[in-house]
């Protein structure tokens, strides 16, 4: 029956056996390289991860700027709502004017709001 007294690590115990002593010297390169095989794979996990991350990185980056292109059309179609909306007070004013009896030319909808800023 083998003595367990004293034991107090991995070591120990191959240190009073010649026989394991040698099985474990004898055994140490597989272990070694089953060691660095998982180190690999551990690193292509780290590599992939990364990878993953940039990816999402930049696609939330392309997404956020057709949100800021999208932002922007708005605007300039409101820019350009304000205009119409200018012109078509201002038609509105010529053809109050107009009826009143202040001016004599009628505006025509179509020609004024249509027509070339002279």
């Amino acid at each position: 029956m083998p003595r367990y007294s004293g034991y107090s690590g991995y070591g120990s115990y191959g240190a009073q056996n010649p026989l394991v002593s040698i099985a474990e010297q004898s055994a140490l390169p597989a272990f070694q390289s089953i060691e660095s095989i998982v180190h690999a794979f551990g690193s292509v996990s780290m590599m992939l991860e990364s990878s993953y991350h940039a990816v999402r990185a930049s696609f939330q980056a392309v997404l956020g700027v057709a949100e800021q292109f999208s932002t922007m059309k708005l605007h300039i179609s409101q820019i350009f709502s304000a205009l119409a909306t200018f012109r078509l007070v201002k038609y509105l004013y010529k053809k109050l004017v107009y009826l009143l009896g202040i001016q004599p030319e009628n505006p025509e909808l179509k020609k004024y709001i249509w027509k070339a800023e002279e």
